[in-house]
């Protein structure tokens, strides 16, 4: 009788252990997998589109736009007539030269075409430039 009960014990001892071990795999489980959903949603966050010239959250596809080979995704119209306005203010990165192709523009040194605003190296390359704007652009978009 001792030998039944005590194997009675044992194996209720091991029927709670195992079924505490699979309630706890499944808290986990479920704890990861609420993890991960909130770190996908960070993820589409970090991922979504801002616009650089209003710092706004881009909704839909936005406006797209290219500026010396380099896209970019816009909020609206009116932001990309400022972009065109002052490229510099919102590129990272260095400011591509039309005339020789350097990557070493000048903000002060810049001219206007079709309402967009070129950077340059030097006062040379913007001579050039504006002798003849459509013959660098097209140049340019060969390149």
């Amino acid at each position: 009788m001792k030998a039944f009960a005590f194997a009675l014990l044992t194996g209720l001892i091991v029927v709670f252990s195992a079924n505490s071990f699979v309630k706890s795999s499944v808290t986990s489980n479920s704890a990861d997998s609420t993890v991960s959903e909130k770190e996908s949603t960070l993820s589409d966050k970090e991922s979504a589109l801002v616009c650089p010239v209003s710092k706004e959250t881009i909704t839909g596809e936005g406006v797209k736009y290219e500026y010396l080979g380099q896209q970019f995704v816009l909020c609206c119209e009116g932001c990309a007539k400022s972009f065109n306005k002052n490229p510099a203010k919102y590129m990272s990165g260095g400011l591509k030269d039309v005339v020789c192709g350097m990557d070493d523009g000048n903000k002060e040194i810049n001219a206007v075409s079709n309402g967009v605003k070129y950077y340059f190296c030097n006062e040379t390359c913007k001579e050039k430039f504006e002798k003849d704007p459509d013959q660098y652009l097209n140049e340019f978009k060969k390149k």
